[in-house]
């Protein structure tokens, strides 16, 4: 099978502090080089990271994570990523206590 080059999407789990928004996200590196072998799934385009937590936070999140391969892929190079979940004040909204 050939080599080839797939993008990287990080799982992100929880939410972030009340007021606060994901505006998006990065990864270092961008796309992984793999080989595949014969059970790995013909259509497989992305690969996910293990979660990265944003629970309550206030400002981007940055963590070191392996990546979630599926069964027969070999990766060349790296095996961990680092994700970057970008987090901002919520524009037009303000929280009050009632």
């Amino acid at each position: 099978m050939a080599v080839s080059e797939l993008l990287i999407n990080p799982t992100v789990e929880g939410t972030p502090a009340n007021g606060f928004n994901v505006t998006g996200f990065s990864t270092l590196p961008v796309v992984i080089t793999i080989i595949p072998n014969e059970i790995a799934p013909d259509d497989l385009r992305i690969v996910p990271t293990q979660p990265v937590s944003i629970t309550n936070a206030r400002s981007d999140v940055t963590q070191t994570v392996s990546l979630d391969l599926p069964l027969g892929i070999t990766v060349i190079g790296v095996d961990k990523v680092q994700v970057t979940v970008h987090i901002e004040p919520a524009l037009g909204q303000l929280p009050f206590l009632v």
